[in-house]
């Protein structure tokens, strides 16, 4: 349920609040194409792409196996913003309620 402020600049300057996990859906695209990119090239390695894909993916692994262990959900329990209809969600850390 975090927010990442972003700087756009098309035509036009403005700071926009994107969804976390947009974000990291867009650094791991990139990672990805960018490590398809580089097979090819014998001058470049390529390697640091496939590391942090491979990274990332072991991190994700990693809290779905302690998730698990705990008991706990994998999802964040969050506030439903914009379904309440209440301008103040209240605010969550962890799934609990501060």
């Amino acid at each position: 349920y975090s927010r990442v402020s972003t700087l756009i600049y098309f035509f036009f300057i403005t700071v926009v609040k994107i969804p976390a996990f947009v974000i990291l859906g867009y650094w791991f695209v990139l990672q990805f194409f960018s490590g398809v990119g580089s097979l090819g090239i014998e001058s470049q390695g390529g390697v640091a792409y496939w590391a942090h894909i491979g990274g990332f993916l072991m991190g994700m692994a990693v809290v779905v196996v302690y998730k698990r262990s705990k008991g706990e959900s994998i999802w964040p329990r969050g506030p439903k913003a914009g379904l309440s209809g209440d301008p103040d969600p209240p605010q969550y850390w962890r799934g609990r309620r501060l």
